[in-house]
């Protein structure tokens, strides 16, 4: 793990701005859920940390802030031409690796790129939605079958159940000894997929 660098916004932003310039930040929540549709805000480069409590407000609700480094504000287009842009001034005024070269230069302005058009929703990149799970009914095939509080053998046990009694699985995962458990909708805790047959 790398050791984390103390640096303030303050500092950081005055490799790409003077002290009266705009700068102008993005929040995004990268989970594509809820009400928040983004957030875009400005301020001058010398006055960020009056910014410091509502962009932590939005770090604690694991949303996604960038500062915007090539002057042009809060345009769409103007942002994503110059992702290159933005990514080569952070690489050469910033972060100065021992490598500089033009591959190197294309490939980390290629990850802003992806990172920009999964988030800012321009349709670029293709996040998928996440599946949901469709609750199905088993029987149950062995003659007794320990159902238990957790997904594995290594759980305790909770209770038994009989063949042919009938049961819904809200959720699958992995687990000890078995190649699946299922989640009970009772609650009551997970059956050993490999003893049920699916209804």
């Amino acid at each position: 793990m790398l050791n984390p660098i103390n640096v303030l916004p303050e500092q950081f932003l005055s490799c790409f701005f003077e002290p009266g310039d705009a700068v102008c930040i993005r929040v995004f929540d990268d989970r594509k859920s809820g009400a928040f549709k983004g957030l875009k805000l400005q301020t001058e480069a010398g006055k960020f940390s009056a910014l410091d409590d509502t962009l932590r407000k939005h770090n604690a609700e694991n949303r996604g802030i960038f500062f915007v480094v090539n002057y042009g504000g809060h345009n769409d287009g103007e942002i994503t031409t110059s992702i290159r842009q933005a990514s080569d001034a952070v690489l050469t005024g910033y972060e100065r690796p021992a490598d500089q070269s033009e591959a190197a230069r294309v490939k980390r302005a290629s990850y802003g790129q992806e990172f920009y058009d999964r988030f800012a929703g321009n349709g670029a990149a293709h996040v998928p939605a996440p599946t949901v799970f469709q609750p199905y009914k088993v029987r149950v095939t062995a003659t007794t079958l320990y159902y238990r509080s957790g997904a594995g053998t290594d759980f305790p046990v909770m209770g038994t159940v009989r063949k042919g009694e009938i049961f819904t699985i809200v959720e699958e995962t992995d687990g000890v000894g078995a190649s699946k458990w299922g989640r009970l909708k009772s609650g009551a805790g997970w059956l050993p997929l490999d003893y049920v047959g699916k209804l």
